[in-house]
């Protein structure tokens, strides 16, 4: 009973200091809205699992050459090493190669320039999933990953 008479109370209050009332709202809602932004990303950054089989398993290599540190504190792996890599490392269940960048799409239809990556064949064996739309190009070196978006513009998936 006391509570609900202290509510009463508190709404009154209020009432009567609008020009307290509305300042107060607007920053509680302004917490609450940071908080729950924070929240978020840190909850799909941070605590959500990777999209992946065994997300704890997946490792990122790349390459230090004391030489030239100073400018490029790590490279990419070259194709070389990790040839020799792949052969001669028998902890690792599997290698795969990924080079995000800008590629050109020509000779079908308008050229366009798209986000894409340079990967080897077993990308999506080594991360455990597989292309989502279309199927792997013949060849050691291209395996197709077509996102949706890309599909329908340029036809295909009909």
């Amino acid at each position: 009973m006391k509570f609900a008479s202290n509510l009463r109370h508190a709404a009154r209050s209020l009432l009567r200091e609008p020009g307290f009332t509305a300042p107060a709202i607007l920053m509680l809602g302004l917490g609450l809205g940071g908080t729950s932004a924070v929240f978020s990303l840190v909850n799909g950054i941070l605590l959500k699992p990777l999209p992946y089989a065994q997300p704890d398993r997946l490792v990122s290599i790349r390459e230090v050459i004391p030489s030239i540190a100073q400018l490029y504190p790590t490279l990419p792996v070259n194709a070389r090493h990790f040839t020799e890599w792949r052969k001669g490392c028998p902890a690792l269940e599997g290698m795969s190669v990924f080079q995000p960048g800008t590629l050109n799409l020509t000779g079908w239809g308008e050229a366009e320039r798209l986000e894409g990556a340079i990967v080897s064949a077993n990308l999506f064996r080594v991360a455990g999933g597989s292309d989502r739309v279309g199927k792997p190009l013949p060849g050691a070196r291209n395996p197709a990953g077509a996102g949706p978006r890309f599909s329908r513009r340029r036809g295909a998936g009909r």
